[in-house]
């Protein structure tokens, strides 16, 4: 499946409205942690998500379904100003936060390893 890169602003600064982003579209495939080729984990900028999905629109929906299921939790209220969703094909990332996988973090894809450390990787939690 192809890997799709989605940056987008929110119409707040406010930090749990992009954790709860962040957190929702955790649910739904995206993760702001990148497994780069070279074997490191990188914490992407701040409202980009990486994900895999089986196409284009797929991916739009689950980051669609994302924004609207982080909207439903408690003091939580914002608007996708603007979102690019791109394949994410010839890869290159620079991060000033990266680290080597945790061999107790890794998933059975790329994509799990990069959630497992989003989720229980306190080096990359939001």
């Amino acid at each position: 499946m192809p890997d799709f890169l989605a940056s987008y602003d929110i119409d707040s600064t406010e930090h749990n409205n992009h954790k709860a982003m962040v957190d929702a579209g955790a649910s739904k495939g995206w993760t702001y942690v990148f497994l780069a080729p070279d074997g490191k984990l990188n914490r992407l900028p701040d409202t980009t998500l990486w994900g895999v999905f089986a196409d284009r629109t797929v991916a739009l929906t689950a980051f669609i379904e994302a924004a609207k299921l982080a909207n439903k939790q408690p003091k939580t209220r914002f608007k996708v100003e603007k979102l690019a969703l791109t394949l994410f094909e010839q890869r290159a990332v620079a991060s000033n936060k990266k680290k080597a996988p945790n061999p107790l973090l890794l998933g059975k894809s790329n994509i799990e390893t990069c959630l497992n450390h989003q989720d229980k990787d306190k080096f990359f939690q939001y």
